[in-house]
């Protein structure tokens, strides 16, 4: 199944690539490794190679410890992210409070259809900006894509602001092989929907995944993503989860490169190697080891696969 961008979306992917800055700077992680060799992050100082005359960085002492670190983690797993349909049913929850005159017929809210300066709705709801929103379903094949920079104010008073874009394709769904990949980038926050996108979120974010026999419920992630909620931020690198059901060697294991960020500002580093490790040692920004996290890796990809659960979705969609 092709991807079939919407007609602005070049311009808004260029426009709003560094909109995750918004909320909590989730975009660490493009910028390469944050908690990395000195010298790399920009945290502490400059740094020079051997005779340089440069000064060593200078790191604050952490706030939390390896536990606590765990506990950010479990915190901030207990979300699915922004991953999947959350963007798209907030979206569509604040569109369907308005009609054929305001914001117009359709899904998507275009720029011919809407007045510069808003609409008010018969429920009373109003709408300020664009959002174009394109979906298709294809036997079990699914497909949806959004980009936006809008305001809407729901009849209850309640705010969603939309500026980013995001896409899930998936194929297999319904099915015992699943596959998608799905990507973010912006801040959303929607008052009327889970606390934590009530709150905000700020992500430059990519996942694929899927379900099969072998490997169960497994996610893989590389970017960036925050959210005021639970006040974590996180940074992924390659790393994936495989989970629920599985059979290999790797079920309910995970690989790969996580930080998360301490409230001082500097990272800590999980580094789960290639081996599909059960734990991984928690390491400050200088390198200081500060203990093991264990974490429960089936109920993270148990939380982060919700978002991809499309059958439901799929059989409401007209």
């Amino acid at each position: 199944m092709q991807r079939r961008p919407s007609r602005v979306w070049p311009r808004a992917r260029l426009a709003l690539a560094g909109a995750c800055l918004v909320l909590v700077g989730a975009c660490q992680a493009e910028q390469g490794d944050p908690v990395g060799a000195a010298g790399d992050s920009g945290l502490g100082g400059e740094t020079g190679g051997e005779g340089s005359g440069a000064e060593a960085p200078s790191w604050p002492e952490p706030d939390w410890s390896a536990e606590e670190v765990g506990h950010a983690l479990d915190a901030a797993f207990g979300q699915d992210l922004g991953l999947g349909l959350s963007w798209l049913e907030a979206y569509l929850g604040a569109r369907a409070e308005g009609d054929d005159d305001c914001p117009g017929e359709g899904v998507a809210i275009l720029d011919n259809q809407i007045p510069v300066e808003g609409c008010v709705a018969a429920s009373g709801a109003s709408f300020n900006g664009v959002a174009h929103v394109g979906v298709q379903v294809e036997g079990s094949d699914f497909m949806f894509d959004m980009n936006g920079d809008l305001e809407v104010v729901h009849a209850s008073g309640e705010v969603l602001r939309l500026g980013g874009w995001s896409y899930l394709m998936a194929e297999g769904y319904g099915t015992d092989e699943l596959s998608w990949r799905s990507e973010q980038a912006g801040s959303l926050l929607d008052e009327a929907s889970e606390p934590w996108l009530g709150e905000g979120v700020s992500s430059y974010l990519y996942g694929s995944g899927g379900r099969d026999a072998e490997r169960g419920t497994w996610i893989s992630l590389t970017g960036g993503h925050g959210t005021l909620s639970t006040g974590v931020s996180l940074s992924f690198e390659d790393f994936t989860l495989s989970g629920m059901g599985g059979t290999g060697a790797c079920a309910g294991r995970a690989a790969g490169l996580l930080r998360v960020r301490d409230p001082v500002g500097s990272w800590h580093r999980l580094d789960f190697g290639e081996d599909c490790a059960p734990c991984a040692t928690v390491a400050w920004a200088d390198g200081t080891e500060l203990g093991e996290v264990c974490p429960d890796l089936e109920a993270w990809a148990e939380a982060l696969a919700a978002g991809t659960d499309l059958d439901g979705f799929v059989a409401a969609w007209p």
